[in-house]
């Protein structure tokens, strides 16, 4: 505990931080507990009764306990109180009055915002809630009232992302849903609507002067306004461990330091003014940023900074750490569940490691430079210290991105050492071009500028993240058990001295060397493993298939958005990262948008799609074709009945037939698994001889409802073995009692599964 025997204070402040992010994952039960047993230290402590002589070790010890008796207090008020007394409005409806603050969607059929009560009979004015409505095209400001029927935040959510988690971080507590009608406009005047303003129109300028894609992205990177960032690039920059730079934090606080800390010191001001300056520029920049949990983080360290430099006093990095990190939690005990808060914390808590390993590194690398000219020397430090920096900053992050992500990039740290620069650069110039866009002759070629390097930018990003490999999963279930260690490891260095610094760091990379050649191994053995995963929602169907420790996504319905999220959440039980293939049995007008929006958010390799029949479809095929030519993948064609091949897996579609009264085609796949076939059908009625001979023969059976029934199922004079039946409920409700007669006499031992209670079928299987 040397670091905090000269700063105590510290202590108490980083207890109460960490134990407020780790209890906002617990019950009311085990924060009662955490809370009780910190008092029952803290009085033993003070009744001399744990056996500690030293006063100091005595001291930091309350301190610590303090903290975490204050971080489970103030946890359960707002986590087991205020909560919810906020959600027990759930189910509620009222005539209520709202004003909406910002908009997060909005389309002709639905539209969705962020908004605060302005009257109501059940929830304080003020309060934010995410308001769902008809209403299109609503501005900050504008007032609307009607009959609101309030709902959990949960409803909002998907498999693979935790709405309420998220909005519980911002300060959102409830949805509210119904039919509203404007009646005013209010616009707010408090300071964070006023820069709100001013952020939008600021990013319209770059937008204006460099275009949308470039223009949103140097929004995104000075302005923290990430509403015009190509998709394709926020999926680029995450799988090359990039994603820090598109959200402003440190490292843009850092470098806006420098640029202004440089001209100040050419200005010749004095280092007084110079701090009251940097401050005031420090709490501009706040404010027009936003308050994201990254943002506050780094304004706040870099203030208590400025104010060291004002009291001529040494800034203490660790004391400015921990304080930003328990005003922000005692203020927003909420926002101690924010991944971007955990993420930023604990990346800046890896660069105070780095300092403590810096002294020795450095004297290391002078002595192996020793007799080389200074510039080598220099070159060979500063390339050492980022790669290491990288490398601990990824290791300290570990077990949050298992958590939240599941997926870790290779290539963070020669990514880190080639785009840093490049954004850094990127940054000053979008600096330069909010200084002279009052001049606009002056401001247009700098805001040109931004084009080309953007441009080298997302094509460098796109090439690197395409490479096969890239990211690897880290979904394992061994993973915690090697990564948590491995990050407490490092955590923990400025704890110990120099001894236990030393082995601290090596039992770190022990831990991450096992990890790794772990997942290699599991990899290796997976490569044998074949999946097939049914999900299901309502009327829309798809599969998920895995061979070779490649996925293949196959949408049997109409390009339903559900389908694809339930089956892109299961590629982490799958261990996949990316999709090599997707597969249509048909074509709808809606694949053309579900696939755009599925190409820029994942990384897919080739798209399979069967014949077109009809100028309509080949209108889509063609549009699909664009698709394909856009993002860089591979185009076939599957000829119906054709069976192809998917590492291994034969898979084949079969030609589609219609019902009378619907635009919906009757579709069917085929699929040979290591140990059977499965034929993935619909209830509908069916006249192709040959599908229904690969029915009744099929080792499992799929009826399912992606395509229209009309109260004439698939007709099947059961004679197969089938292993499994799986049946929607319009196959059970119109299917003729004499099949299931059938079935029970020829096939006793088949198991039928309904798929309206288990919308998700899951089918494992070795190839050996």
């Amino acid at each position: 505990m040397k670091l905090f025997r000269a700063r105590p204070v510290s202590l108490l402040f980083l207890c109460f931080f960490v134990a407020s992010c780790l209890l906002a994952y617990g019950s009311f039960p085990i924060r009662m507990v955490a809370v009780t047993a910190a008092a029952v230290v803290i009085t033993l402590t003070a009744a001399g009764a744990v056996g500690v002589r030293d006063p100091v070790a005595k001291q930091l010890l309350t301190l610590a306990a303090t903290g975490i008796v204050a971080a489970g207090l103030v946890s359960a008020a707002a986590w087991d109180f205020a909560l919810p007394w906020l959600e027990s409005r759930i189910g509620v409806e009222e005539r209520a009055e709202f004003r909406i603050r910002d908009c997060e969607f909005s389309a002709v059929y639905a539209s969705r915002y962020v908004a605060e009560v302005a009257r109501s009979g059940c929830l304080p004015k003020g309060t934010k809630i995410v308001l769902e409505t008809t209403l299109s095209g609503l501005s900050e400001g504008t007032v609307v009232e009607g009959d609101a029927l309030y709902g959990s935040l949960d409803d909002l959510g998907t498999e693979d992302w935790n709405a309420r988690r998220t909005y519980l971080s911002e300060g959102v507590v409830l949805r509210a849903e119904g039919t509203f009608d404007v009646t005013g406009f209010r616009p707010s005047r408090t300071p964070s609507a006023l820069f709100a303003r001013l952020r939008s129109h600021l990013t319209s300028r770059f937008i204006a002067g460099a275009g949308r894609d470039a223009g949103g992205f140097a929004s995104a990177i000075l302005l923290g306004n990430r509403d015009n960032l190509p998709d394709t690039l926020k999926r680029d920059f995450r799988r090359l461990g990039l994603s820090h730079l598109l959200a402003v934090s440190g490292t843009h606080f850092s470098v806006m330091i420098t640029y202004l800390t440089f001209f100040l010191k050419k200005l010749r001001l004095p280092r007084r003014p110079r701090a009251v300056l940097s401050m005031a520029v420090i709490l501009f920049f706040m404010l027009l940023t936003g308050g994201s949990p990254s943002v506050v983080r780094a304004g706040l360290m870099h203030l208590l900074i400025q104010l060291s430099e004002l009291a001529a006093r040494k800034p203490d990095t660790v004391h400015s750490f921990a304080l930003s990190g328990a005003v922000m939690t005692l203020f927003s005990p909420f926002s101690a569940a924010s991944c971007g808060l955990q993420l930023s914390f604990a990346a800046t808590w890896a660069c105070i490691v780095w300092l403590s390993f810096r002294g020795g590194f450095a004297r290391l690398v002078r002595r192996a430079g020793k007799g080389k000219r200074g510039l080598f020397v220099r070159f060979i430090r500063s390339l050492s210290e980022t790669v290491i920096l990288t490398v601990v900053v990824t290791l300290a992050t570990v077990p949050l991105i298992w958590s939240y992500f599941g997926e870790l990039p290779l290539l963070s740290v020669p990514a880190n050492l080639l785009f840093v620069p490049v954004v850094t650069l990127t940054l000053g110039i979008c600096w330069l071009c909010l200084i002279l866009s009052p001049i606009r002759f002056l401001a247009a070629p700098v805001f040109r500028l931004l084009i080309p390097l953007y441009g080298l930018i997302e094509g460098a990003a796109l090439r690197l993240a395409r490479i096969p490999g890239t990211v690897i999963p880290v979904r394992y279930a061994f993973a915690p058990f090697l990564l948590i260690p491995a990050a407490l490891c490092l955590v923990c260095v400025p704890l110990f001295g120099k001894r236990g610094r030393r082995c601290a760091a090596v039992s770190a990379a022990v831990l991450t060397v096992l990890f790794l050649s772990l997942t290699a191994v599991f990899r290796a053995v997976s490569l044998d493993d074949a999946v097939f995963i049914r999900a299901g929602v309502k009327k829309n169907e798809g599969f998920l298939l895995m061979a070779e420790n490649r996925i293949l996504l196959c949408d049997m319905s109409d390009g339903s958005s559900g389908v694809f999220g339930r089956l892109t959440a299961k590629m982490d039980d799958c261990h996949a990262c990316e999709i090599d293939t997707v597969l249509l049995t048909h074509y709808h007008n809606k694949h053309v948008r579900l696939l755009g929006q599925l190409f820029t958010r994942q990384i897919v390799r080739s798209l399979w799609l069967p014949e077109p029949n009809g100028e309509d479809e080949a209108a889509i095929c063609r549009s699909l074709t664009d698709l394909c030519a856009e993002n860089g993948m591979e185009l076939t064609m599957l000829p119906a009945g054709e069976e192809a091949d998917f590492h291994g897996i034969g898979l084949s579609v079969f030609g589609r037939t219609r019902i009378g009264r619907s635009s919906h085609p009757v579709s069917a796949a085929r699929v040979n698994m290591p140990s059977g076939e499965v034929l993935f059908a619909s209830s509908s009625f069916n006249e192709s001889d040959e599908l229904i001979r690969a029915a009744e023969e099929a080792d499992v059976l799929i009826l399912g409802a992606h395509s229209p029934v009309y109260k004439k199922t698939f007709a099947l004079s059961f004679r197969g073995g089938a292993k499994i039946l799986a049946l929607c409920a319009d196959a059970r409700a119109y299917a003729d009692p004499d099949w299931y007669r059938d079935l029970t006499v020829n096939a006793p031992e088949c198991r039928i599964v309904d798929l309206d209670a288990a919308p998700v079928f899951e089918l494992r299987d070795r190839r050996s």
